[in-house]
């Protein structure tokens, strides 16, 4: 388990950010960016590769190697952790930019770009009506890199968005039944593609598509824990939820009872 740390804020550090050819760069070179770990003018893969690669040191180590600096930088999240997670913003980010986004690192956090600081309620996006979906876990590279090979394998050739709701499904059965990424893979009798999962190579959509629903959160609701190919599940007490492409989403009545009152 990774060592809890505490962010480091710097006195009198201002931080601001620019939108400049699908790259985000430091007003100042004394400045610390939120996401610049490296504090090279730049939010990139570079980054998310330095967190976990100072995550596994405090895995191990009393403290880390990073700066102060650093260590404000890297806690994107601002949980007091630099860890997967942390990286897992900054992927998803980096996808983003891939797709031509041009917005800056702080806004697609959902933070001011002059100070830092949370945006005013008013403009934040809209929660779901529902209040179950948007649930986010951390997970290590490599617990992401298998929960992508699963979803390469249960959905390659599906849409985008069906890919996000096969990754949240998983994780939906990670939080109901309190299992790691691996645990829900390897159950009985649950994924028949989960015999591969080591020898499979995730594809770069269902690795984003992982990386985007560990960033921003599930896109099922909790309850929605099974789906199949075809056609719906018709045993128990399962009710179908949603179509996607070929992928047929359902749920059990009664885990949706003890979360829907």
């Amino acid at each position: 388990m990774f060592k809890k740390i505490s962010a480091v804020l710097v006195n009198g550090c201002c931080i601001m950010s620019i939108a400049m050819s699908g790259m985000i760069t430091a007003e100042a070179a004394n400045n610390s960016l939120i996401g610049d770990v490296d504090l090279n003018g730049y939010v990139d893969a570079m980054d998310a590769a330095s967190i976990l690669t100072e995550a596994a040191h405090l895995a191990f180590a009393e403290t880390g190697t990073f700066t102060d600096n650093q260590m404000f930088s890297a806690d994107v999240n601002e949980d007091g952790y630099v860890n997967a997670g942390d990286a897992s913003y900054i992927m998803s980010y980096a996808s983003y930019l891939g797709t031509g986004g041009t917005v800056s690192f702080n806004e697609f956090m959902g933070k001011d770009t002059i100070s830092g600081t949370e945006q005013p309620e008013e403009i934040k996006p809209t929660a779901p009506s529902d209040g179950l979906t948007g649930n986010i876990v951390s997970l290590t590279e490599s617990e992401a890199t298998m929960l992508a090979a699963l979803v390469t394998l249960e959905a390659k050739g599906e849409s985008y968005e069906c890919q996000k709701a096969v990754a949240s499904l998983v994780i939906n059965r990670m939080l109901t039944s309190n299992l790691t990424v691996e645990g829900v893979i390897y159950q009985k009798n649950q994924f028949s593609t989960a015999s591969k999962v080591a020898s499979t190579t995730p594809t770069e959509s269902c690795q984003n598509a992982v990386n985007e629903v560990l960033a921003k959160g599930t896109t099922l609701p909790i309850y929605v824990t099974f789906f199949r190919a075809g056609y719906y599940h018709s045993w128990g007490d399962q009710v179908a939820y949603t179509c996607m492409d070929n992928t047929y989403f359902s749920y059990s009545q009664a885990l949706k009872n003890k979360y829907v009152k």
